[in-house]
């Protein structure tokens, strides 16, 4: 149970941080598909990575999905 504590703490601090870094810069610049395609794969892979219980991949998998949720939620809204 500690270990996927520290691993959510992680990932929350990581994800706040890029997300203030995104509102700060704006949005990717890629276009919206890419960013959906790009999203799919590291949702997929990530869940992958936790059912294996591949702890750091798992975290690295996450950031990046909430990162890119983050991007195409400031790019619709803006």
């Amino acid at each position: 149970m500690k270990g996927k504590m520290g691993s959510l703490f992680i990932i929350l601090i990581v994800s706040i941080l890029a997300v203030i870094a995104l509102v700060l810069t704006g949005p990717f610049e890629q276009p919206i598909w890419m960013q959906i395609v790009f999203l799919f794969f590291t949702s997929v892979f990530a869940y992958v990575t936790f059912n294996k219980k591949s702890r750091f991949p798992f975290i690295v998998l996450s950031i990046c999905s909430l990162v890119t949720v983050s991007s195409l939620l400031i790019s619709f809204v803006s």
